[in-house]
């Protein structure tokens, strides 16, 4: 591993001037940026420490849950209160590594890794999740899903930094779900994920809103647009639901690599977003 300059910055002023010079790179918990540069993959020649920015809350206001950028899967797991409201996230955070990597990675690591299986960003994407960026021009508010430009890609600019992620409370009658399949059942990465949000009318017969999100399966992380349009104002059914998986699943652009093949991913992508579809229906209809 060569060598670098380490700096702790305490505000962000400070750290998004160090992040402009150079070669300069962030670290938040390093469970990325440690195995990249000790193999060689990266070679960063000012190593910016985050952690000193008090970016670690679960926050609620005015109908809006916050979490900063730099809290860990492990503290997500801990807050109470996004256990209900927010629970697919809560499903992926008990889904990513072990018991150590999930006290030291973050949130806004994983998505600011950018890779299309990065953990926590179908659940966002499904929960409408908006990121808060600061950089030396000031800061900015971003849709998720404006966020991701492409493999291992943000809309970071060069310099900038996640403040926090905001995620808006989802409306009555409403039910999540987040599910994973790996090469194994532990500690694995996503060969592919997918999360889903139903909300019901006041009758909770018909759908009044629907977001259905996938990773792994295309060059970012992303919605499936075309499944929402088909569900949404229908009145729910299994046979809607599964037509709704179906076009999910042509919806995505997988590709073949050592994890899994294209067709395996397509197949899956089809059967995760039925299984994800149903279970935040039904989460949705209890909730009445």
């Amino acid at each position: 591993m060569s060598s670098f300059e380490y700096a702790a910055p305490s505000t962000v002023h400070e750290a998004t001037r160090l992040l402009a010079q150079a070669g300069a790179m962030p670290i938040a918990g390093g469970t990325d940026l440690l195995i990249h540069t000790r193999a060689g993959y990266k070679s960063p020649q000012h190593l910016i420490d985050l952690s000193g920015l008090g970016l670690s809350y679960v926050r609620h206001a005015d109908g809006v849950f916050v979490i900063g950028a730099m809290t860990t899967f492990a503290e997500i797991l801990e807050a109470a209160m996004i256990q209900n409201e927010l629970s697919c996230l809560v499903q992926a955070a008990a889904e990513i590594g072990c018991a150590q990597t999930r006290n030291l990675a973050t949130i806004g690591g994983n998505l600011c890794s950018a890779v299309p299986s990065a953990d926590a960003a179908p659940s966002l994407l499904a929960l409408d999740a908006r990121v808060k960026l600061a950089g030396r021009d000031g800061e900015r508010v971003l849709p998720l899903n404006e966020f991701f430009v492409g493999p291992k890609r943000s809309a970071l600019k060069p310099g900038e930094i996640m403040l926090e992620i905001q995620i808006p409370g989802p409306p009555a009658r409403t039910g999540t779900r987040f599910l994973k399949i790996g090469r194994r059942n532990a500690m694995t990465l996503a060969v592919v994920s997918v999360a889903a949000l139903i909300a019901l009318d006041p009758t909770a017969r018909a759908i009044e809103h629907v977001r259905l999100a996938l990773g792994a399966v295309a060059p970012i992380p992303l919605r499936a647009t075309k499944a929402e349009n088909l569900l949404r104002g229908c009145e729910i059914s299994d046979s809607l639901i599964e037509r709704a998986a179906a076009l999910a699943a042509e919806e995505i652009t997988p590709i073949t690599d050592l994890r899994a093949t294209a067709t395996y991913r397509r197949k899956v992508s089809r059967v995760l977003a039925q299984r994800a579809l149903t279970q935040a229906a039904q989460q949705a209809k209890a909730s009445t």
